[in-house]
């Protein structure tokens, strides 16, 4: 497998906050996330997200679809879920 994992960054979401993600290992896909609010950084944590789905097909658009909106949903609430 490629070592080209989708990465995100300057996400939006609620109240100015954004998040970005930077793809660190792979069996289950590892991210380190970066939550930031207002530019300033406010917590860096990792974040495990399933990517079986994706079966061989890791690299379609669609993936990388998933894969942010189930990294969003671990940014949102600002901590490991």
């Amino acid at each position: 497998m490629s070592s080209t994992w989708p990465e995100y960054a300057n996400e939006p979401l609620d109240g100015g906050r954004t998040w970005s993600a930077k793809f660190d290992s792979y069996g289950d896909a590892y991210y380190v996330v970066t939550l930031s609010d207002g530019g300033n950084v406010v917590a860096t944590f990792m974040a495990q997200v399933s990517a079986e789905f994706a079966g061989d097909q890791w690299s379609e658009p669609g993936v990388s679809t998933t894969l942010r909106a189930r990294i969003a949903s671990r940014a949102a609430p600002g901590k490991i879920k």
